[in-house]
């Protein structure tokens, strides 16, 4: 049977490195915060809410490959696997947006990590460099 430490040493938790790629993921997402939306959009006719919803996933997709772009990890993987990473992993990470992971502190949803560890998936479909990926 093991027996859980508490971590006592709170400064060296991270290493410069991993500190920096920390701060580069938090700044990447901030493409991701939802944008308050000040009117209500109604739809009276299916194809218009169909169309409403596409809009909207359109505009998610997008930001999710603004986001990636800004991550330099991601831009060292190849081009064809960047876009398995964000064909294959879109969805997933707009279902993470979505999870109640709700800040007190500054009132914000916190799964910043959650979208990075979804993003990086090394078991993608169609991946040429799974090792690059990992």
């Amino acid at each position: 049977m093991s027996i859980i430490r508490p971590i006592t040493d709170y400064n060296n938790t991270l290493t410069e490195k991993e500190g920096l790629r920390l701060c580069e993921l938090f700044n990447a997402c901030l493409v991701l915060r939802d944008k308050p939306v000040n009117k209500t959009i109604v739809e009276t006719r299916q194809v218009e809410a169909v169309r409403a919803v596409v809009n909207n996933w359109e505009q998610i997709t997008h930001n999710i490959i603004k986001m990636s772009k800004q991550l330099e990890l991601f831009n060292d993987i190849c081009n064809e696997d960047q876009i398995a990473l964000i064909k294959y992993g879109c969805i997933e990470m707009s279902c993470i947006r979505q999870v109640m992971a709700f800040d007190l502190r500054t009132k914000h949803m916190t799964t910043i990590a959650m979208i990075a560890i979804a993003l990086f998936n090394p078991n993608r479909p169609n991946l040429k460099c799974k090792e690059v990926v990992k």
